[in-house]
């Protein structure tokens, strides 16, 4: 037996048993791409607002902030585990806050406020799945991370992701053409048309040329976000990955955290330039306050990937994640959340990958029709 016979066998394998899961992740990837923008469509009294233009942006002020923030506490039973800043005064500000892990595991509540007023805008529950125009999003967003399953979900979307890697690798041993310009030439377009069956056929072998490079990058990135530790060691052999130690904790008789003003200043001292995007508290430390921020040239759009961590009680740094001064491995994986959504590349590799995401289904369906054709 030939070995394109054997590629073609093994070809065959990868998309019987991981198609239906490429198609399921490209659907949802190419609507994920317009997350925000489909979700303010649909939600635009839960997630815009109409404040005061003349004002700056809620992340300029932070003791207005705190004002909020204080004013909230006193109907809310449990501190935020995350908030999320809005761009403008036209857009809500995200509190988030963690269920119990008895009620929901996994499911957050978000609490969506006028950054102007302080008022409640309304709220959903992130993680849960339905069909209202306010869990549209979150239900895809979750389809398309852990198949609505969780954690065995994300583990199987990962070994498809596998598979997929596969399939496009075998895939490109297909199209390989023999070393003669002609066949080089007929491997890379359509050539004239013969019949619809040839047609379909170099439509396939083309088409799969150009798109198995963004496959494998997605499908490799995508492993990498519901299992770093699959991908990392993979990297670290060819380039060296460093890891930040965060500073200790000093231990303090004082436990009382300072004013968010005076803490959010240390923080936008370090980047003068950059945008305040999102406030974490971490749940191991109740002292402890991760700033999110994105800096002007950053190749990350939305919430930047620029971290501070900083003691709530004291205001000293324990630790700073700067992407634009990263190097070797750190660099490559800091690349792979935008190379995954396309915002590497602005709105042109948003597009792109929006529709590179319905190329799976049209592979599915020429492969099929290939297949069948062969047999019969």
């Amino acid at each position: 037996m030939s070995y394109k016979k054997i590629f073609r066998r093994l070809h065959l394998c990868f998309a019987l048993t991981a198609g239906l899961f490429f198609v399921l992740l490209g659907l949802t990837g190419s609507v994920l791409s317009w997350r925000h923008e489909i979700d303010q469509w649909l939600n635009p009294g839960l997630l815009t607002v109409s404040a005061n233009t003349q004002k700056a942006p809620l992340a300029q002020r932070p003791d207005d902030l705190q004002r909020l923030l204080a004013k909230l506490s006193e109907t809310q039973t449990s501190a935020p585990s995350r908030i999320e800043l809005p761009e403008d005064n036209q857009h809500a500000m995200v509190v988030w806050y963690k269920l119990s892990a008895d009620k929901e595991k996994g499911v957050s509540r978000q609490l969506m406020l006028n950054p102007d007023t302080g008022a409640i805008l309304g709220e959903r529950y992130w993680g849960k799945s339905g069909f209202s125009r306010e869990q549209i999003m979150p239900t895809i967003f979750h389809l398309h991370h852990y198949l609505l399953a969780g954690e065995t979900g994300k583990f199987i979307l990962s070994i498809a992701a596998i598979i997929i890697v596969m399939l496009s690798l075998s895939g490109i041993l297909l199209w390989w053409p023999k070393a003669r310009w002609q066949a080089l030439r007929q491997a890379l377009t359509t050539g004239k048309f013969v019949s619809w069956r040839a047609l379909n056929f170099r439509l396939h072998r083309a088409a799969g040329f150009y798109f198995a490079p963004v496959f494998l990058t997605l499908a490799i990135t995508g492993i990498y976000f519901n299992f770093p530790q699959w991908i990392t060691p993979l990297i670290a052999q060819i380039m060296p990955i460093s890891t930040q130690v965060k500073k200790s904790e000093q231990t303090s008789a004082e436990n009382r955290a300072l004013p968010l003003h005076q803490i959010l200043s240390v923080a936008q001292q370090q980047f003068p330039e950059a945008k305040m995007t999102r406030l974490t508290f971490p749940a191991k430390s109740a002292n402890v306050l991760e700033v999110r921020m994105r800096q002007p040239n950053e190749v990350r759009k939305g919430a930047g990937s620029t971290r501070i961590a900083i003691d709530m009680r004291d205001a000293s740094i324990l630790q700073i994640t700067d992407p634009e001064r990263l190097q070797g491995g750190n660099l490559v994986l800091n690349w792979f959340f935008p190379l995954h959504t396309g915002e590497a590349f602005g709105i042109a590799g948003r597009i792109f990958i929006s529709l590179t995401g319905i190329m799976p289904l049209l592979f599915m369906l020429s492969g099929i029709w290939l297949w069948l054709r062969r047999r019969s």
